[in-house]
Formats: C-alpha cells, sequence, structure tokens
C-alpha cells in the first residue's frame, strides 16, 4: 500500500471541495444534477478501462499516474454532488470514516481516511483488487439511483460510501486518496482555475538581451498574391517579408497557408515560438543551451507538429475549426496530448488554460484570414491579446 504523505498539511474535505468547487463551470443544482451523475459513472468507467490490462499487483508509473486521474475526476464529481444536494463534506467525512470501521473527527481529512485503511488492510480486501473494483462499482450504481425526492440522509450514506470505496480503491491500486485529491487539484487549476488564479507566467525571454527578445507590440501583414497562376500567402512586417511564401501544400484545399498565424498565437499566450524566434532573428544565442534545446531545430519540429496536428483535427467532422468552442469547453484529451508533446521544453510551465487560448484565439485569427483573404494581425504581449484588423476595422 502507499504510504502516507506525512510532510505536506492534511487536506481536510471542506478545503478540498471549496478548492474543486472553484473549477466547476456545470452549475448544478439539486434538480439539476443528471450531468453529474453521467459523470461519475463516465470516470469509473474510463478507470476500468485504464486498468482492465494491468494483472499484476504493482502499477507502473504511468498506469498509477491515469488511474489517479481517473479516480480523481470521480471524486471531483462526487464533491460536486455533494454541493448540489447542499450535504457539508464533513458530513460525507466522518460517515465515510463510520464505514471504515473509525470514529467521527471534527474536521476530517484525506489523510485520516487513508490511515484508517491503512490499520486493517485485511478488513478491506486491499490485496483483492477484483473485489475491491467490484464494489467500488456498486457504490457508484447506487448514486445512479438518486433521485430529486431521495431523502437526504440516504443521499449522505451513498455518498459517504462512494467516498469510501473510491479510498479503498486507491489503497488497492498502490495510491493514497490524498493523493489522488492534491493531484485532482493540481489538474482542474491547469485546465479550469478560477478567474483570480488565471495569471500567466512570465515570457520565457523576460531575462534575455534586449536584443533576443520579442518586441511587445507587433504587427504582420498577411495577403494572397497570385504568382505563375499559382496562390500563396505573403506574411510581411515593417514592409519587409518573413519567411518563405506558402500554399496550402495539400490535395484538398484548406487554407493552410494561412497556419503561421497559429504560431503568432502561442507567442501571444504562451511567450513561446521557436518558429517566430528563427523567422524574427531572436534567438537566445547568448545562452548556448537554450539556443540549442529550446530554440533549435527539434523545438521548431515540436512546434510545427503541433500545429499541424491541431489543424488536422480542427479541421475534421463536426469541429469547424473551432468556431462554437468556448473558453473552457476544448476536448480535454487534446489539451492533454499537447502538454505530452511539449514535456521536457520550457513551455510545459504554462498550464493548459494557456494552450487553450493559444488555440482558440489562433483559429480565431486563422477563421477571419480565410474569410477576408487578407488581414493585419497585431500581437501585444504586454497584454497577451492578439487581434485581427482588416480596412482598418478590428474583428
Amino acid at each position: 500500500m502507499a504510504p502516507l504523505n506525512t510532510k505536506s498539511k492534511p487536506k481536510t474535505l471542506d478545503e478540498y471541495s471549496t478548492l474543486s468547487g472553484e473549477t466547476d463551470r456545470l452549475q448544478q443544482n439539486e434538480h439539476e444534477f443528471e450531468m453529474l451523475l453521467y459523470g461519475i459513472y463516465g470516470e469509473i468507467g474510463s478507470l476500468l478501462s485504464a486498468i482492465k490490462k494491468v494483472k499484476r499487483d504493482t502499477l507502473s508509473p504511468k498506469e498509477a499516474h491515469i488511474s489517479g486521474e481517473e479516480l480523481g475526476d470521480a471524486l471531483w464529481y462526487l464533491f460536486a454532488l455533494a454541493r448540489a444536494f447542499e450535504i457539508p463534506p464533513s458530513t460525507i467525512g466522518n460517515k465515510c470514516l463510520e464505514i471504515l470501521g473509525g470514529r467521527k473527527n471534527g474536521t476530517p481529512t484525506f489523510r485520516v481516511i487513508h490511515a484508517q485503511i491503512e490499520a486493517d488492510p485485511a478488513k478491506h480486501d486491499i490485496n483483492d483488487r477484483s473485489s475491491v473494483i467490484k464494489k467500488m462499482i456498486a457504490s457508484v450504481n447506487k448514486i445512479m439511483e438518486i433521485k430529486p425526492s431521495t431523502q437526504a440522509n440516504d443521499r449522505e450514506d451513498i455518498l459517504a460510501e462512494a467516498l469510501s470505496k473510491l479510498a479503498i480503491t486507491s489503497a488497492s491500486l498502490d495510491l493514497t486518496i490524498e493523493d489522488v485529491a492534491e493531484e485532482n487539484l493540481t489538474k482542474n487549476a491547469s485546465r479550469w482555475p478560477s478567474e483570480k488564479d488565471r495569471n500567466y507566467i512570465p515570457l520565457f525571454d523576460e531575462s534575455s538581451p534586449e536584443n533576443e527578445r520579442f518586441s511587445r507590440s507587433f504587427e504582420m501583414v498577411f495577403e494572397e498574391r497570385t504568382v505563375n497562376n499559382k496562390v500563396y500567402c505573403f506574411i510581411t512586417m515593417n514592409g519587409v517579408n518573413i519567411g518563405d511564401r506558402l500554399t496550402d501544400n495539400n490535395h484538398q484545399k484548406d487554407d493552410y497557408k494561412f497556419h503561421d498565424v497559429f504560431h503568432l498565437a502561442y507567442l501571444t499566450h504562451l511567450g513561446w515560438s521557436p518558429v517566430l524566434r528563427a523567422l524574427l532573428k531572436v534567438k537566445r544565442k547568448s545562452n548556448p543551451a537554450t539556443d540549442e534545446n529550446e530554440d533549435g531545430a527539434r523545438a521548431i519540429i515540436i512546434e510545427e507538429g503541433i500545429s499541424t496536428w491541431i489543424f488536422n483535427h480542427a479541421r475534421d467532422g463536426e469541429n469547424n475549426f473551432y468556431d462554437n468552442v468556448e473558453v473552457g469547453k476544448l476536448e480535454y484529451s487534446l489539451l492533454k496530448q499537447v502538454a505530452n508533446l511539449v514535456k521536457g521544453c520550457e513551455v510545459e510551465k504554462c498550464p493548459l488554460w494557456q494552450w487553450e487560448m493559444a488555440i482558440l484565439d489562433g483559429f480565431k485569427m486563422y477563421r477571419s484570414l480565410v474569410q477576408h483573404r487578407a488581414g493585419t494581425i497585431k500581437v501585444d504581449l504586454n497584454n497577451r491579446t492578439i487581434t485581427f484588423t482588416k480596412h482598418g476595422q478590428p474583428i
């Protein structure tokens, strides 16, 4: 079983509920809670999918991380349900402790819950993972049967039982419910932070020499021109051509020739674009390691790869180049994949919400260019804004 992390201050269930509530965008109430029910059921399904091939006792670090993430999401929905039903988290925690064989604790913590399981692992069949998971599924099935007419005390009992089973399942997977909760808060703060926590990390070239920094405000003009019966996109800055003229480079006409606008959006919201560093000649050569590893060919390939991959995703099916995607609604799985692609790069420090802003604003600029076939893109790094202007009128 995973050891208790005794170095940090134990988090109470009330604290977790408050913090997780700051990332709650569902705005459900007691009579509109079906999405929460589906949510917790879906996360348990994802957990089963993650561990179905694991037959050994110990999970690999990757398997443990995925399992912990799914358990954390289920935990998030459980506490969202508690808030919708106006059940105090401490009530659920104390009933959970009683189910586990412990005593009430004035302000129960996840650490106390895990300690209760650790005190008698045989009682909770920790080593019988199959049995533990089946009992967890049964407890979640009871949650699915909750109706607006279900008595308050019964709701408390059902949620408390589910919490106990999530905690036991965590222990069976060599995790602690405390770490699961902490990782869930970290993940949600990166993806869905509260307004007060939406603070951009500093620009990566903030401490670089002035000649190695991006200009904090500049404009680029995108326009189509026909050369030898072929249509190209030309980009200019202060009247000077930037990069090569571009076509779609595809049998299917999709206006990918305007894709450099994505790099401008990455720069705006992430402070990162190895592609633009090379084009604008602001590579950080005063630091050889940074020049080679952050501004070099590999980083450029990664950025171009991300740009192409996201473009293909946005173009396919009903995505419609994210025309109808609101902030906070871009697919989490897409953002996670991007985060995996940039591991080891400086931009991995950027939270997922900054990636979402970069992607959505990039496609907003792209759609404007496609519609008008030309325009001026203005980047303001001080205010982290990117805007499109056609004939003097911002769009």
